[in-house]
């Protein structure tokens, strides 16, 4: 799957392929820092801001 810049593998959960996205050269994505888990949510609610925003904006035409 690819999401705008970011090449995801198709075959993760949804929270596997938001950290491959937010941490993209971390090979261990299981045991995050505070710092890197903060940024995980972080780049999630940045996603979901995102497709909500352009989901309205399909509505609305």
């Amino acid at each position: 799957m690819v999401d705008g810049d970011h090449q995801v593998s198709p075959n993760l959960v949804w929270e596997a392929q938001i950290r491959q996205i937010a941490l993209p050269d971390d090979n261990d994505r299981r045991n995050l820092t505070p710092e890197q888990e903060a940024h995980v949510v972080a780049v999630l609610f940045e996603r979901l801001g995102t497709f909500l925003a352009e989901q309205e904006g399909a509505t609305s035409a």
